[in-house]
């Protein structure tokens, strides 16, 4: 940390800023207030069924809160852990933010010693502001930490939310006047397999966790806490999560990452990796500003971003993925993007929306978790994200198609909105397949005896090209050329998973399932063999693990299945089945706290029977070889029948199909605890994502 200033130099850069922010007119512009959600106990039960629920309100907004019921107080056990490992930071400097530059290392800490410098830089560079740390303790004991007989007490006193305001104000007259030069240092991404987790880890093989039909909600029984899907540690897996598919663990998608901060620690804008769903929970400490732009604003922010910070982009086409980017809410509005903000505390959840940007900032110490999960109706922002890193070539984390195909061998587990929206993802990836092994089979001296079959459990790779996961076919190489040149990176993989094995166990953590990587040989995807070597073609082998005609056969599983729970909802249901406001059911329902952002949202409306084959139509356009993010979105936009702001492959699955009402009755239940009634409501029941509407006119209706 650099030697603070003296309290003159203090004193006259503070009046600096403030003659700057009265001759620039920076007065501080409010984000409205984010929607926030008071599940009831028997709402709480279900984690995904709530996301569902919320789904409408949430999509509209990008990000949304909540608070969960009075009794909620799960212990924080992550300073046991932490107290003697060191904790890695990044150094920020956080009037140079908006310059998009990449953070440098900072020191290692202890826990313990990152809490004492943070409460100091706080109490001595921002007296006025460090209030918002006096009530923690200096050296955090557990079982303070734990609070084992508190309800709501889980950090400091809320009067933080008092202060919030001119935290705010401080933050953004540093960034944006940049007279005031601060430097923190941020623990972020910390892999809980290593430091450890505010959470309990669920027993290996529990089959109970996550299912909310086997863990009856009990806040007094640790048990709960273990096996809830509201567990970080859980919820990628929890029942309704089609993460649960997935075969890998990924650190900081289906395996939490905890953030430790300090005052003006940030986060900068962001989507999540494909376009996920994702949880933050705040354990302890102070609270943290968000900050929040909707799916239907991405497109424009991406483009106001690529203005502001044009040089970068030019240089690294995939910069907005460095996470360096910050920008006021002020200049989002200016751009007309819709933006909202919360002010989390602890105990509290926030919960981003696909393709909703975010950012924000602490106001002091604390310590949170994140993970990711995936809704039904995150597939066709999935899809949409696939081809946005197939234009900056930015490496896959995992494969939608794995969790695809696994999800669709199982149809009995889904309901009848996922049925629906796999099935036209799959077709989408069936027409892909085709495609590939026509593309394959047209290169000049290849035939079909280059193209073998592989057993399914076979290990993917990612395209050499495009660096996207080959996980239906690929094509490799056989020459001895690229033999050696594989062994070779066969023998340096090994190596590197011999450091990292070693590295984990030197910490206590047991490697026991962490897979070494074996790349034997440079694959790329189909539509690229005649970039994969210099080779001569006939040393080229392609390599199936699903046919078209497999992939066909698991979308009549999925569509037969969706009938069949639409023929057992249409025999129950008393009212016609138009009649239905969708599988959210009416937002009434929902505890949710006023605001005026949820006045008049409109209702769903259902696309035709020709949407789904119009829809996937438009997305095998985009299978073209042409890969400049350009074409791609302009045939997306000539293609497309719904006018879906940003790409037509949104429209596929955004749009509800005519059975998605079918889910409503069981959230049919009426208000109760500090819900809203149905006459108290500001809203109006609303589709779950951009359904069959303009992506980015969503934010003009809200």
């Amino acid at each position: 940390m650099p030697e603070p200033c003296s309290a003159e130099e203090e004193r006259l850069l503070r009046i600096a800023v403030e003659v700057s922010r009265r001759d620039q007119g920076m007065e501080a512009v409010r984000a409205p207030e984010c929607p926030v959600f008071t599940p009831t106990v028997e709402e709480f039960r279900d984690p995904m069924a709530y996301m569902r629920k919320i789904a409408p309100v949430g999509w509209k907004h990008g990000i949304v809160k909540i608070v969960p019921p009075v009794g909620w107080r799960p212990a924080c056990g992550v300073t046991k852990r932490m107290a003697s490992r060191p904790l890695a930071t990044r150094k920020q400097l956080v009037h140079e933010l908006q310059e998009g530059r990449e953070f440098d290392d900072g020191k290692d800490y202890t826990l313990p010693e990152y809490k004492a410098m943070a409460d100091r830089f706080a109490a001595t560079r921002f007296p006025e502001l460090s209030a918002t740390t006096a009530s923690a303790p200096a050296k955090p004991e557990p079982a303070y930490w734990a609070r084992p007989h508190a309800t709501r007490d889980l950090g400091p006193p809320s009067s933080c939310m008092q202060l919030a305001p001119r935290v705010e104000d401080a933050y953004w007259r540093i960034v944006e006047a940049r007279e005031l030069e601060v430097v923190v240092e941020y623990g972020n991404d910390q892999d809980v397999r290593v430091n450890g987790s505010g959470f309990s880890f669920p027993d290996p093989g529990d089959a109970c966790a996550g299912d909310p039909d086997r863990v009856p909600v009990d806040f007094r029984d640790p048990q709960f806490y273990k096996r809830s899907g509201w567990n970080l540690n859980v919820m990628p897996f929890a029942k309704g999560s089609l993460l649960a598919y997935m075969k890998e663990k990924v650190a900081g998608i289906n395996v939490p990452w905890l953030y430790v901060g300090m005052l003006f620690a940030s986060f900068a804008w962001h989507t999540e990796d494909n376009y996920l769903y994702s949880v933050n929970y705040m354990h302890y400490g102070t609270a943290k500003t968000w900050y929040g732009i909707p799916a239907s604003g991405a497109s424009a922010f991406d483009a106001t971003v690529r203005e502001h910070l044009f040089e970068q982009f030019k240089q690294e086409p995939d910069h907005i993925h460095k996470l360096t980017t910050v920008f006021s809410p002020a200049k989002v509005q200016a751009a007309g993007i819709p933006v909202v903000h919360t002010v989390q505390e602890p105990g509290e959840f926030v919960i981003t929306f696909p393709r909703s940007y975010h950012s924000g900032f602490s106001h002091g110490f604390n310590i949170a978790e994140a993970c990711n999960f995936a809704l039904a109706d995150w597939v066709p922002m999935g899809r949409l994200a696939i081809r946005h890193y197939e234009t900056v070539a930015r490496d896959n984390c995992f494969s939608q198609e794995e969790i695809l195909l696994r999800a669709a061998a199982a149809p009995d587990k889904l309901d009848a909105q996922a049925c629906s929206l796999l099935a036209a993802d799959l077709r989408i990836i069936a027409e892909q397949a085709r495609l590939d092994l026509e593309s394959f089979l047209a290169l000049p001296g290849v035939s079909k005896a280059q193209v073998v079959l592989l057993s399914e459990d076979h290990q993917r790779y990612n395209c050499a090209v495009s660096r996207r996961l080959c996980h239906v076919s690929a094509v490799v190489c056989e020459s001895e050329a690229c033999r050696l040149e594989a062994e070779k990176a066969r023998i340096e993989a090994r190596r590197v998973f011999a450091k990292e094995r070693a590295a984990l166990i030197a910490v206590g953590v047991d490697p026991t399932g962490i897979v070494e990587s074996d790349p034997q040989h440079q694959v790329v995807l189909p539509r690229f063999a005649d970039e994969l070597c210099d080779c001569k073609l006939s040393n080229l082998r392609m390599v199936v693990w699903f046919t078209e005609e497999m992939i066909l056969g698991l979308c009549a599983k999925l569509e037969a299945r969706r009938d069949e729970l639409l023929r057992d909802v249409a025999r129950v249901k008393t009212e016609p089945v138009g009649a239905s406001q969708g599988p959210c059911a009416s937002s009434a329902a929902v505890g949710v706290r006023r605001s005026p952002l949820l006045a008049a949202v409109p209702g769903p409306s259902v696309p035709s029977s020709s949407s789904s084959s119009a829809c996937v139509q438009a997305e095998l356009r985009h299978s073209a070889r042409d890969r400049s993010s350009a074409a791609m979105v302009s045939a997306a936009r000539s293609a497309s029948t719904s006018p879906m702001g940003g790409d037509a492959v949104q429209e596929r699955g955004a749009k509800h199909d005519a059975t998605r009402g079918a889910a409503t009755a069981r959230f049919s239940t009426p208000p109760r605890g500090n819900t809203m009634s149905a006459s108290d409501s500001p809203m109006t029941a609303v589709s779950s994502a951009p359904a069959a509407a303009d992506c980015d006119a969503l934010g003009d209706a809200a």
